[in-house]
Protein backbone atom coordinates (compact mmCIF):
# COMPACT_ATOMS: atom_id res chain seq x y z
CA UNK A 1 0.00 0.00 0.00
CA UNK A 2 1.41 3.25 -1.04
CA UNK A 3 1.95 5.96 1.63
CA UNK A 4 0.87 9.43 0.97
CA UNK A 5 3.53 11.97 1.49
CA UNK A 6 2.88 15.68 2.04
CA UNK A 7 4.72 17.79 -0.31
CA UNK A 8 5.59 21.34 0.68
CA UNK A 9 3.39 23.86 -1.03
CA UNK A 10 5.90 26.31 -2.22
CA UNK A 11 3.42 28.38 -4.22
CA UNK A 12 0.64 28.63 -1.50
CA UNK A 13 -0.45 32.16 -0.66
CA UNK A 14 0.40 33.55 2.73
CA UNK A 15 -2.43 34.82 5.04
CA UNK A 16 -1.94 37.47 7.65
CA UNK A 17 -4.41 37.93 10.55
CA UNK A 18 -5.33 41.58 11.04
CA UNK A 19 -7.36 42.59 14.16
CA UNK A 20 -10.74 44.03 13.28
CA UNK A 21 -11.51 47.64 14.18
CA UNK A 22 -15.06 48.83 15.07
CA UNK A 23 -16.85 50.31 12.15
CA UNK A 24 -18.48 53.66 12.92
CA UNK A 25 -21.72 54.24 11.15
CA UNK A 26 -23.97 57.32 10.90
CA UNK A 27 -26.96 55.08 11.11
CA UNK A 28 -28.56 55.05 14.57
CA UNK A 29 -31.06 52.68 16.04
CA UNK A 30 -34.60 53.34 15.14
CA UNK A 31 -35.60 54.62 18.55
CA UNK A 32 -32.59 56.94 18.77
CA UNK A 33 -33.13 58.36 15.33
CA UNK A 34 -36.70 59.46 16.09
CA UNK A 35 -36.20 60.62 19.71
CA UNK A 36 -34.91 64.14 18.88
CA UNK A 37 -37.72 64.66 16.40
CA UNK A 38 -40.36 63.59 18.96
CA UNK A 39 -38.90 65.89 21.63
CA UNK A 40 -38.86 68.82 19.25
CA UNK A 41 -42.46 68.21 18.22
CA UNK A 42 -43.57 67.92 21.83
CA UNK A 43 -41.79 71.15 22.75
CA UNK A 44 -43.38 72.96 19.86
CA UNK A 45 -46.79 71.66 20.92
CA UNK A 46 -46.33 72.86 24.49
CA UNK A 47 -45.17 76.27 23.32
CA UNK A 48 -48.17 76.52 21.00
CA UNK A 49 -50.57 75.62 23.81
CA UNK A 50 -48.94 78.14 26.15
CA UNK A 51 -49.14 80.87 23.53
CA UNK A 52 -52.78 80.14 22.77
CA UNK A 53 -53.67 79.98 26.47
CA UNK A 54 -51.76 83.17 27.20
CA UNK A 55 -53.45 84.97 24.33
CA UNK A 56 -56.89 83.83 25.46
CA UNK A 57 -56.15 84.85 29.03
CA UNK A 58 -54.89 88.23 27.94
CA UNK A 59 -57.99 88.77 25.83
CA UNK A 60 -60.25 87.81 28.75
CA UNK A 61 -58.44 90.16 31.14
CA UNK A 62 -58.58 93.00 28.63
CA UNK A 63 -62.32 92.47 28.15
CA UNK A 64 -62.88 92.50 31.91
CA UNK A 65 -60.80 95.62 32.31
CA UNK A 66 -62.69 97.32 29.50
CA UNK A 67 -66.07 96.30 30.92
CA UNK A 68 -65.05 97.53 34.38
CA UNK A 69 -64.27 100.91 32.89
CA UNK A 70 -67.47 101.17 30.90
CA UNK A 71 -69.89 99.41 33.26
CA UNK A 72 -71.17 101.67 36.06
CA UNK A 73 -70.35 100.51 39.55
CA UNK A 74 -73.35 99.12 41.39
CA UNK A 75 -73.86 100.53 44.87
CA UNK A 76 -76.23 98.51 47.04
CA UNK A 77 -76.99 101.58 49.10
CA UNK A 78 -77.32 103.92 46.12
CA UNK A 79 -80.94 104.68 47.03
CA UNK A 80 -79.84 105.74 50.51
CA UNK A 81 -76.99 107.93 49.28
CA UNK A 82 -79.07 109.60 46.59
CA UNK A 83 -81.86 110.58 48.96
CA UNK A 84 -79.45 112.78 50.89
CA UNK A 85 -78.40 114.67 47.76
CA UNK A 86 -81.10 117.30 48.30
CA UNK A 87 -82.26 118.33 51.76
CA UNK A 88 -85.08 120.63 52.75
CA UNK A 89 -85.34 122.53 56.05
CA UNK A 90 -88.33 122.03 58.31
CA UNK A 91 -88.89 125.13 60.45
CA UNK A 92 -91.42 124.37 63.17
CA UNK A 93 -93.16 127.07 65.25
CA UNK A 94 -92.65 124.91 68.35
CA UNK A 95 -89.03 126.03 68.32
CA UNK A 96 -86.88 123.63 66.29
CA UNK A 97 -85.56 123.02 62.79
CA UNK A 98 -84.11 120.00 61.00
CA UNK A 99 -83.10 118.93 57.51
CA UNK A 100 -84.75 116.04 55.72
CA UNK A 101 -84.64 114.45 52.23
CA UNK A 102 -87.01 116.11 49.79
CA UNK A 103 -88.60 112.79 48.80
CA UNK A 104 -90.24 112.35 52.19
CA UNK A 105 -93.86 113.18 52.85
CA UNK A 106 -94.40 115.35 55.94
CA UNK A 107 -97.56 115.35 58.03
CA UNK A 108 -97.63 117.78 60.95
CA UNK A 109 -100.84 116.28 62.39
CA UNK A 110 -102.82 119.43 62.97
CA UNK A 111 -105.53 117.31 64.58
CA UNK A 112 -103.20 116.58 67.52
CA UNK A 113 -104.34 118.87 70.34
CA UNK A 114 -102.21 117.19 73.02
CA UNK A 115 -98.62 117.73 71.85
CA UNK A 116 -96.85 120.96 70.96
CA UNK A 117 -95.51 119.37 67.79
CA UNK A 118 -96.15 116.07 66.02
CA UNK A 119 -94.27 115.90 62.72
CA UNK A 120 -94.38 112.57 60.89
CA UNK A 121 -92.10 111.76 57.94
CA UNK A 122 -92.85 108.81 55.66
CA UNK A 123 -91.91 107.38 52.27
CA UNK A 124 -94.33 105.15 50.40
CA UNK A 125 -91.45 103.13 48.93
CA UNK A 126 -89.83 102.37 52.29
CA UNK A 127 -91.86 100.96 55.20
CA UNK A 128 -91.23 102.78 58.45
CA UNK A 129 -91.31 106.38 59.59
CA UNK A 130 -89.77 109.10 61.75
CA UNK A 131 -91.78 111.22 64.17
CA UNK A 132 -90.62 114.41 65.89
CA UNK A 133 -92.59 115.15 69.06
CA UNK A 134 -92.62 118.01 71.55
CA UNK A 135 -94.73 117.20 74.59
CA UNK A 136 -95.20 117.82 78.29
CA UNK A 137 -92.83 116.08 80.65
CA UNK A 138 -94.08 112.68 81.80
CA UNK A 139 -94.62 111.81 85.44
CA UNK A 140 -91.72 109.99 87.08
CA UNK A 141 -91.52 107.29 89.69
CA UNK A 142 -92.10 109.84 92.43
CA UNK A 143 -95.38 110.89 90.86
CA UNK A 144 -93.87 114.20 89.85
CA UNK A 145 -92.83 115.38 86.37
CA UNK A 146 -89.30 114.36 85.40
CA UNK A 147 -86.71 117.13 85.33
CA UNK A 148 -83.74 115.43 83.65
CA UNK A 149 -83.21 113.17 80.67
CA UNK A 150 -82.01 110.42 83.00
CA UNK A 151 -85.26 110.61 84.97
CA UNK A 152 -87.18 110.40 81.71
CA UNK A 153 -85.47 107.14 80.74
CA UNK A 154 -85.81 105.47 84.13
CA UNK A 155 -89.47 106.48 84.42
CA UNK A 156 -90.37 104.36 81.36
CA UNK A 157 -90.06 100.58 81.72
CA UNK A 158 -89.81 99.99 77.97
CA UNK A 159 -87.12 102.62 77.42
CA UNK A 160 -85.09 101.61 80.47
CA UNK A 161 -84.93 98.04 79.12
CA UNK A 162 -83.42 99.16 75.82
CA UNK A 163 -79.84 99.83 74.79
CA UNK A 164 -79.17 103.35 76.12
CA UNK A 165 -76.44 105.57 74.62
CA UNK A 166 -75.35 109.07 75.66
CA UNK A 167 -75.61 111.54 72.79
CA UNK A 168 -76.68 115.09 71.93
CA UNK A 169 -79.62 116.57 70.06
CA UNK A 170 -79.01 120.09 68.87
CA UNK A 171 -76.61 121.34 71.50
CA UNK A 172 -78.38 119.61 74.39
CA UNK A 173 -77.47 116.48 76.33
CA UNK A 174 -79.65 113.62 75.16
CA UNK A 175 -80.21 109.90 75.45
CA UNK A 176 -80.56 107.56 72.47
CA UNK A 177 -82.40 104.31 73.13
CA UNK A 178 -82.33 101.35 70.75
CA UNK A 179 -85.32 99.02 71.08
CA UNK A 180 -85.20 95.61 69.41
CA UNK A 181 -88.02 93.31 68.52
CA UNK A 182 -90.01 92.70 65.37
CA UNK A 183 -90.38 96.43 64.70
CA UNK A 184 -86.99 97.85 65.60
CA UNK A 185 -87.23 101.35 67.00
CA UNK A 186 -84.85 104.14 67.97
CA UNK A 187 -85.69 107.10 70.23
CA UNK A 188 -83.61 110.18 71.03
CA UNK A 189 -84.89 112.42 73.81
CA UNK A 190 -84.03 115.76 75.41
CA UNK A 191 -85.51 117.47 78.46
CA UNK A 192 -85.27 121.20 77.75
CA UNK A 193 -87.34 124.29 78.45
CA UNK A 194 -89.70 122.27 80.67
CA UNK A 195 -90.82 120.03 77.82
CA UNK A 196 -89.71 116.73 76.29
CA UNK A 197 -88.28 116.71 72.77
CA UNK A 198 -88.30 113.37 70.98
CA UNK A 199 -87.12 112.03 67.62
CA UNK A 200 -88.52 108.55 67.15
CA UNK A 201 -87.64 106.23 64.27
CA UNK A 202 -89.52 103.10 63.27
CA UNK A 203 -86.88 101.15 61.34
CA UNK A 204 -88.83 98.62 59.30
CA UNK A 205 -86.63 99.35 56.30
CA UNK A 206 -83.59 99.62 58.53
CA UNK A 207 -80.95 100.68 56.01
CA UNK A 208 -83.06 103.48 54.59
CA UNK A 209 -84.52 104.90 57.79
CA UNK A 210 -81.28 104.63 59.76
CA UNK A 211 -79.66 106.95 57.22
CA UNK A 212 -82.58 109.37 57.29
CA UNK A 213 -82.68 109.31 61.09
CA UNK A 214 -79.00 110.14 61.29
CA UNK A 215 -79.46 113.07 58.89
CA UNK A 216 -82.35 114.51 60.90
CA UNK A 217 -80.75 114.17 64.34
CA UNK A 218 -77.40 115.53 63.18
CA UNK A 219 -79.08 118.61 61.67
CA UNK A 220 -81.61 119.15 64.45
CA UNK A 221 -81.42 122.61 66.05
CA UNK A 222 -83.32 124.42 68.76
CA UNK A 223 -84.36 127.99 68.08
CA UNK A 224 -85.83 130.69 70.34
CA UNK A 225 -89.58 130.95 70.16
CA UNK A 226 -90.88 133.94 68.25
CA UNK A 227 -91.64 137.04 70.32
CA UNK A 228 -95.30 137.11 71.23
CA UNK A 229 -95.46 140.76 70.17
CA UNK A 230 -94.22 139.90 66.69
CA UNK A 231 -96.74 139.69 63.94
CA UNK A 232 -97.22 135.90 63.79
CA UNK A 233 -99.09 136.10 60.50
CA UNK A 234 -95.84 136.50 58.58
CA UNK A 235 -94.26 133.53 60.30
CA UNK A 236 -97.34 131.44 59.59
CA UNK A 237 -97.12 132.30 55.92
CA UNK A 238 -93.47 131.29 55.83
CA UNK A 239 -94.19 127.92 57.40
CA UNK A 240 -97.08 127.37 54.98
CA UNK A 241 -94.70 127.89 52.07
CA UNK A 242 -92.39 125.22 53.43
CA UNK A 243 -95.29 122.84 53.85
CA UNK A 244 -96.47 123.43 50.30
CA UNK A 245 -93.01 122.61 49.03
CA UNK A 246 -93.06 119.39 51.04
CA UNK A 247 -96.45 118.36 49.76
CA UNK A 248 -95.36 118.94 46.19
Amino acid sequence: MLKKTKLPLTNAPEYKVVPLEPVLSDDKPENQRHFPTTTKTLALGIITIVLIGGGAGGWWLSQNARSSLTKPEVNQDSNVVSLLAKLLIWDDPAGFTFKYPDELRVDKHEEDQENYANVELTNQNHPGKIVVLVKDLPVGNKKTPVTTVDDWVTSDKILSAGNIVDTTLGDKTAKKILLGGQDEKIVTGVVYDDVLWLVEGQLIDKTYWSTVYKSITENFEFKPLADQTTDTANSNVEVAVDEEEVVE
